[in-house]
């Protein structure tokens, strides 16, 4: 038992160190990888992207809920993305006739004959609408069903081999896909990519570093997501949120609650042993080192890619308050934070 008991900790505490190593690798990697988007920014070649041959047509999906002036600047704001050939097709969700006609008057639809796919489940569409103008919008007004049946319509509706999402309140570039386009050109196995928001302000030192780890790791759910059709029809679609099908599309993401669970394994297992005198207390060390040692390395090294990466701090202050404030974070905040984290 006290054999068995040991190589378990001894597990835990290696799978725990083994985590932080990779967090940390993720940090440096974002680092280097938005080091890079922003020398790209200095070659404009959005005019090469926007005419050529050569990059795949888009469909960009939309779901609504209602005629609001936020929803309709929402649908006008997304005409204003600057892509070659493209397209946009929006999923009116269980709107009420009043409100069907508002989205007829404010884009001057009239019904459309263009064919549409079933090879994804949604609720029954009512009609297909399409503007007298010419602007490459198709609307699909549907009965109610929520955001991931809307978007399985609308993905149905879609004609190109590209499908686009972009979530209602992100501050998007209208030239944001041609950036997420790139790198589906250099690797044409390539099935996904994505926008993560840069953090802002967010008023506590803690929050900004846990918020900094994710963007530059890219473990957050993304607020600008490119992918391929066929690639969200093999995965039926949209179940959950957009977030929930790049998980899919790319498993990698999944992994948030891995090193929560298991630095907490690591301590409850070397904490039990200690007591029971199973275990040294250098294992306390150990397990220090794997956790908290880890974390205050991870996030110092957040603070600095972050600035290297091309976030501006008001003050050099400011960098070096978040540097610093990676000590206090894991003394403490961070197991707080796992805790809250597996209770969901």
């Amino acid at each position: 038992m006290h054999l068995l008991f040991t190589a378990t900790a001894a597990c835990a505490v290696t799978i725990s160190f083994a985590l932080g190593l990779a967090g940390l690798y993720s940090v440096v990697r974002g680092g280097l990888h938005f080091r890079a988007l922003m020398a790209e920014r200095t070659s404009n070649d959005h005019e090469i992207l926007l005419n050529s041959p050569l990059v795949p047509a888009l469909s960009l999906v939309a779901s609504v809920t209602d005629a609001s002036p936020s929803a309709l600047a929402f649908i006008r704001r997304l005409l204003e993305f600057q892509y070659g050939n493209h397209e946009l097709i929006v999923a009116l969700d269980g709107l009420a006739s009043n409100e069907v006609e508002t989205w007829k008057r404010e884009f001057r639809l009239a019904v459309s004959d263009a064919d549409m796919e079933e090879s994804l489940p949604s609720a029954r569409v009512r009609c297909l609408y399409e503007p007298r103008d010419a602007v490459p919008m198709l609307v699909v007004c549907k009965e109610k069903g929520g955001l991931a049946d809307s978007l399985n319509a609308a993905v149905n509706a879609a004609r190109h081999p590209l499908i686009g999402y972009v979530a209602p309140d992100a501050p998007v570039r209208p030239t944001a896909f041609l950036r997420l386009v790139r790198p589906m050109l250099h690797d044409t196995e390539r099935i996904a990519a994505r926008c993560d928001a840069e953090p802002g302000s967010l008023g506590s030192p803690f929050a900004l570093l846990e918020s900094l780890r994710a963007w530059l790791g890219r473990r957050g759910p993304g607020y600008c997501m490119l992918a391929r059709r066929e690639a969200v029809l093999r995965a039926d679609g949209f179940r959950g949120g957009p977030a929930a099908l790049f998980s899919r599309l790319k498993p990698g993401t999944k992994a948030g609650l891995a090193r929560p669970i298991a630095d907490t394994a690591a301590w409850i297992l070397v904490i039990a042993g200690v007591v029971l005198g199973w275990l040294s207390l250098e294992w306390l060390a150990l397990v220090a080192l794997a956790t908290i040692g880890m974390g205050i390395l991870e996030s110092m090294t957040a603070a600095v890619c972050s600035e290297a990466a091309g976030r501006e701090f008001a003050h050099p202050a400011d960098l070096v308050k978040l540097f610093l404030a990676a000590i206090p974070e894991n003394l403490g905040y961070r197991q707080w934070r796992s805790l809250r984290l597996l209770r969901g």
